[in-house]
């Protein structure tokens, strides 16, 4: 005998209460002695106004079965309290208070310890997920354990990140120019105050002076990396100008690599290129097996859980994976 026809044996059959109610739940106790059901198992079902109830469902422990009016051969997800339709367009859950004897609610909420006044179709809900839970809770554990375990090797990017970033974003920074003006001495001792313009390079932080001067928002050559670059000038308002970008930056360790992703903000409030930087991902590969943390959140605070995403092809320390959410600049 099956372990589900000895649970379906043992389960006491159930009897429609005697309440006047359109919907209504019965509950009864029984004793397994077989083989597989050794212990309390619990019969729990729904009847409306038919002679058969809408759904029964069999409990031992968190192991249970059920049958469902209507469907011979109904699966688990068909059994669940948010598939059962009691109306057109309305599942059982929505009807919270579905009434029962005071004895077999307190039956059914001693046999599951779970006390909730008023709400026995969630106790009922909570009872046939329990198994999955578990197992939920389970796996969590131990992929927590070997997380832990791997994150004892996660190398911590450089110092000098912000200035790789800049560097390889040449496109996301500015050549900022100040207009100012310097005193030259011209022949006969006579002195005379010139317009120039002090630079500062966003991609290599490099700052020069230039006597042409360059125009707002047209596009130049820096003198100290070479990049061609946007000018703004420092007496126009930055307040709509930003951009972000994602980047990924890998660190060898022996036969394993480990990739980081960060999201990176772009803030020109003080005139200058200053980073802010947002872990979104980790990735760890040995060249055959490919494991992957994603960034998540709660009241506990910013953690990573494990995610069914694969990196290809990367190749370099750090390289963009793509340019967006880029700000245009006014």
């Amino acid at each position: 005998m099956k372990k589900a026809e000895e649970l379906k044996l043992y389960a006491p059959e159930p009897k429609r209460p005697e309440l006047d109610a359109a919907l209504c739940m019965s509950v009864a106790e029984g004793q397994g002695m077989g083989r597989y059901i050794e212990g309390k198992v619990l019969t729990v079902a729904v009847w409306d106004k038919k002679e058969k109830p809408l759904v029964v469902w069999r409990f031992f422990g968190d192991y249970w079965t059920g049958e469902l009016r209507g469907n011979e051969n109904p699966t688990k997800g068909e059994l669940s309290p948010r598939q059962i339709e009691v109306k057109p367009c309305q599942c059982l859950t929505w009807r919270t208070e579905v009434p029962a004897t005071k004895g077999e609610s307190e039956l059914l909420q001693n046999y599951f310890d779970d006390c909730r006044p008023g709400y026995l179709i969630g106790i009922v809900e909570d009872a046939l997920s329990a198994h999955a839970r578990k197992k939920r809770e389970e796996r969590n554990a131990r992929q927590a354990a070997e997380t832990k375990k791997l994150f004892e090797n996660l190398p911590e990017p450089p110092e000098d990140l912000s200035k790789q970033v800049l560097k390889v974003c040449s496109d996301a920074g500015f050549l900022w120019v100040t207009n100012d003006k310097q005193s030259v001495i011209e022949p006969g001792g006579v002195e005379k105050k010139v317009s120039i313009q002090r630079v500062r390079c966003d991609s290599c932080g490099g700052e020069y002076t230039l006597s042409e001067l360059l125009k707002h928002k047209s596009t130049a050559t820096c003198e100290c990396c070479g990049e061609k670059m946007q000018v703004r000038n420092t007496r126009y308002s930055v307040k709509r100008l930003w951009a972000a970008r994602t980047f990924l930056w890998s660190k060898p360790q022996g036969d394993e690599v480990w990739i980081r992703r960060y999201l990176v903000y772009f803030d020109f409030s003080n005139r200058r290129a200053e980073l802010e930087f947002h872990g979104r991902g980790i990735w760890w590969t040995d060249g055959k097996t490919i494991k992957q943390w994603k960034r998540s959140w709660s009241e506990r605070g910013i953690y990573y859980v494990p995610a069914p995403e694969v990196i290809r092809n990367a190749a370099g320390p750090l390289w963009p994976v793509s340019a967006v959410h880029v700000g245009i600049p006014y």
